[in-house]
């Protein structure tokens, strides 16, 4: 009777058979290790994609932040220089009005310096000459009005200077 002890299998038979198993084990267990690896790298490289995906979105929120700083500043620039420009311009019509009552002032002071003299007047000839009121008259009205256009041109250009340079300093 032949027992399984009996049953002669050829060394190399056995011994091959062990080193197929052995093979295939290892060939499992170093495909198992491979795949660990790979999967911890996969892991580190997602991770690292996440961190970057962050950096890039707290930058860009910053970036907002920073660009909204830079527009509020801008626009509060812009409001205080319209506002400064503003108040040069009403105090150029200020001085305007001024100057329209100081040339009133001055015809009516030439007005009464006239008929004073007039009145007081004891010569029969009218007079003549720089002494004529007409020729006063004239005279005061012409300086008065380039008086008039060198005042306005000369507020209206400090109102323009003034406005740049506060600009330029402001966007600085």
């Amino acid at each position: 009777m032949m027992t399984p002890t009996n049953l002669i299998v050829p060394s190399w038979l056995r011994y091959g058979a062990v080193a197929a198993i052995s093979a295939l084990v290892s060939g499992a267990g170093a495909w198992q290790v491979q795949e660990w690896r790979l999967g911890a790298r996969i892991s580190v490289q997602a991770a690292d994609i996440a961190k970057e995906r962050e950096d890039h979105a707290v930058a860009a929120r910053t970036a907002d932040a920073d660009q909204r700083l830079i527009e509020f500043s801008r626009m509060e620039v812009n409001a205080h220089v319209t506002y400064q420009t503003q108040q040069r311009l009403d105090a150029a019509a200020a001085a305007l009005r001024d100057r329209e009552f100081a040339i009133v002032g001055l015809r009516n002071a030439l007005a009464t310096a006239e008929s004073r003299s007039r009145a007081t007047s004891s010569d029969p000839a009218p007079p003549t000459g720089a002494d004529d009121p007409a020729t006063l008259r004239t005279v005061v009205r012409e300086c008065a009005a380039e008086y008039s256009t060198m005042v306005e041109n000369a507020v209206l250009a400090g109102a323009a200077v003034r406005g740049l340079q506060e600009y330029t300093e402001a966007m600085r």
